[in-house]
């Protein structure tokens, strides 16, 4: 079997690409410090700003602590949109003719509706 591994050029665009997709100015991050994939260990994917290490361990403990929050919060639209999932599930399932080898929906979600 072989695995062929994107080159460093790939990985770069790749990598530039996702973080202009989710908003990250890159020029904004942009320094001294170089950025390694660890693919093939190559430094040509970028330099960024470093940053202090109080800064770091700042952000973590506010990560945490949203986490802590966000954990508690209520799943209210949860099961409304599992169920309208279903219901969208199931008219596929009646339009193709398929009859899902004899077993319902509630059968592979465990009963569960």
């Amino acid at each position: 079997m072989s695995t062929d591994f994107p080159t460093t050029a790939e990985i770069t665009s790749d990598v530039l690409r996702a973080l202009k997709a989710t908003g990250v100015d890159t020029d904004a991050v942009a320094g001294d410090t170089e950025v390694r994939t660890p693919i093939t260990g190559e430094c040509d994917l970028r330099r960024c700003a470093a940053t202090p290490d109080d800064d770091v361990d700042a952000a973590i403990a506010e990560a945490a602590e949203a986490f802590t929050t966000w954990r508690e919060v209520p799943r209210t639209g949860a099961r409304p949109a599992g169920q309208a999932l279903g219901r969208a599930a199931d008219r596929a399932q009646a339009g193709s003719g398929h009859a899902g080898h004899g077993r319902g929906r509630q059968d592979h979600l465990g009963g569960a509706r």
